[in-house]
């Protein structure tokens, strides 16, 4: 089976990237985000043809984040791209990895039962997979499947720290901030310049991720959760410095 790997898995970060300083302004409403309907994007270098690009599995079962549809602009630009997307609305097998090439975990986190995250810490948030689950996705990836993790700020990371940790990446669970928020108590936007020339102010790095056809050399930003590697010797490859900003911790439910 043919694998598409670490390039396109960053062409797909580019494009998300960007996406996320188009729309992010458009998708709140108030103090509460909404999802953004009707999203649009006219491709006019597309990196494949229609329909024949890798394979993208977007695990909507295990987030209700992405069950009110807030990862719709993302589907939407993929395909412009040629990316093939489907929502998966079940659980993860061997089958369904066999054909995927990209695997989307997106906020998973449950919202009802025995694991429901209002029930927990966010530290103590069970793990919204299962061991063979998480065993079973690790040996996709070992084999050459791409995956694609994402978690916003407390307490959406809970649910997958025990599957980040498989990887070498421990989640900061709490909310990224710039000091001078924190002092004010107030949350206010993370701005990434390519030459930053204020304070709280991050740097973009060179990276595939910004550096794309759609990479913005500004990006802007506002509570996230950061991660950082779980040893030394395990080297990530930053896409953004933030001088000025700093963790600020939370470990009680989230309403």
């Amino acid at each position: 089976m043919k694998r598409f790997t670490g390039p396109c898995l960053a062409a797909l970060l580019a494009m998300l990237w960007a996406l996320v300083a188009a729309i992010l302004p458009a998708g709140a409403t108030g103090d509460r985000q909404t999802a953004v309907t009707g999203y649009a994007y006219e491709n006019e270098n597309p990196a494949y043809a229609a329909q024949s690009g890798p394979r993208i599995v977007i695990h909507r079962h295990v987030s209700p984040y992405l069950q009110r549809g807030s990862f719709e602009p993302f589907k939407a630009l993929a395909e412009t791209d040629g990316f093939q997307v489907r929502w998966l609305d079940a659980p993860l097998t061997a089958e369904i990895l066999a054909e995927t090439d990209i695997l989307a975990i997106v906020n998973a986190y449950a919202r009802s039962g025995a694991g429901d995250y209002r029930r927990f810490s966010t530290m103590d948030v069970p793990s919204i997979y299962s061991e063979g689950e998480l065993d079973l996705i690790v040996s996709w990836v070992e084999k050459g499947g791409s995956l694609l993790l994402l978690a916003d700020h407390s307490p959406f990371a809970g649910g997958t720290i025990e599957l980040a940790s498989r990887f070498g990446a421990i989640y900061m669970t709490g909310h990224a901030l710039r000091k001078d928020s924190i002092s004010a108590d107030l949350h206010v936007h993370i701005d990434f310049h390519r030459s930053p020339d204020g304070y709280g102010q991050g740097k973009l790095n060179r990276h595939p991720i910004v550096d794309g056809a759609l990479g913005s050399a500004l990006s802007s930003i506002f509570t996230p959760s950061a991660a950082r590697p779980s040893s030394p010797r395990r080297r990530g490859q930053p896409v953004a410095d933030s001088p000025g900003i700093r963790g600020h911790p939370d470990l009680s439910p989230d309403r």
